[in-house]
């Protein structure tokens, strides 16, 4: 069986900028952007909020965007279930976790 394929539709997009508050902290950004995790530092300059960059430098339970951000390994000696544990980035809390 065969489809014909749907003829193009031409069509217009346009796009506004408008002014907003600008954002003074992180908190302005998690609270504007809570679903988007990678917008969540405030450049002070511009008032805009921007990717996280922790490049492996978050602490556990803190702000992140992606596995990056945590550190990669943490050494911990036995009992703790052995001697490396990876960080990750939770998608759904956005924070650095084990």
């Amino acid at each position: 069986m065969r489809f014909a394929a749907a003829a193009a539709a031409e069509y217009t997009l346009t796009a506004t900028r408008v002014s907003g508050t600008a954002c003074t902290s992180a908190a302005d950004c998690a609270a504007e952007f809570r679903n988007q995790l990678l917008r969540g530092e405030c450049n002070l300059t511009s008032g805009a909020c921007e990717p996280i960059d922790g490049a492996g430098a978050v602490a556990l339970g803190e702000p992140c965007a992606t596995d990056v951000d945590c550190p990669a390994i943490l050494f911990e000696a036995p009992p703790g279930g052995g001697p490396w544990q990876h960080f990750s980035c939770d998608s759904s809390s956005g924070k650095c976790v084990l």
